[in-house]
């Protein structure tokens, strides 16, 4: 399997700061944005190379994550959506 640069990560059941220092280890992103499960909902994560890829904005909200990036070789920017879509009615309405 060719190497990651970028990896989005959906139903972790693992919270925020857990899920960004895990992710240095597991899968050698040092870069991320993430939100913490809650209830049902399974936790976020956006996960990127800190040497490819360059924050330029984010948003998140407990049901998505939203990150552009600048791939730092190319000069490109990126849009990334991460969307965990709940199945349990009341967490629908909640967003």
């Amino acid at each position: 399997m060719e190497p990651l640069d970028i990896l989005l990560l959906q139903e972790t059941k693992i919270e925020e700061d857990a899920l960004l220092s895990l992710s240095r280890i597991k899968w050698n992103k040092n870069s991320g944005k993430a939100v913490s499960a809650r209830g049902t909902s399974g936790a976020l994560a956006t996960l990127w190379l800190e040497d490819m890829f360059q924050l330029k904005s984010s948003f998140a909200t407990q049901h998505w994550i939203y990150t552009k990036l600048q791939h730092l070789p190319s000069k490109i920017s990126l849009a990334l959506f991460n969307l965990y879509v709940p199945i349990n009615f009341l967490e629908k309405k909640d967003y």
